[in-house]
């Protein structure tokens, strides 16, 4: 069955979420302060590990220079003061 579930998901540079196969990120933000992801999934698939990489404004993404990379979204924290970006690797 189609649902849209949450991942919260930390501030660092590069992490992992396990979700359905062929999920689709529909929206990124914060909810309470708390960095969040918002995906459709089919509950009925098996899942799998997705690789993100976040990126503050201005910041090198050097680091995976030699991968694909996909933009999924961007959100803003600390009282709008920093823009931060969010990366998927691997696609």
């Amino acid at each position: 069955m189609e649902t849209v579930w949450k991942y919260e998901f930390p501030i660092g540079d590069i992490f992992d979420i396990r979700m359905p196969k062929d999920s689709s990120i529909l929206h990124i933000d914060t909810q309470n302060d708390v960095p969040c992801m918002w995906v459709l999934v089919d509950d009925s698939e098996e899942c799998e590990n997705r690789r993100f990489r976040l990126c503050g404004t201005g910041h090198s993404l050097a680091d995976i220079a030699n991968e694909c990379y996909v933009h999924q979204g961007s959100f803003q924290m600390y009282n709008d003061s920093l823009v931060f970006h969010v990366f998927e690797i691997g696609l």
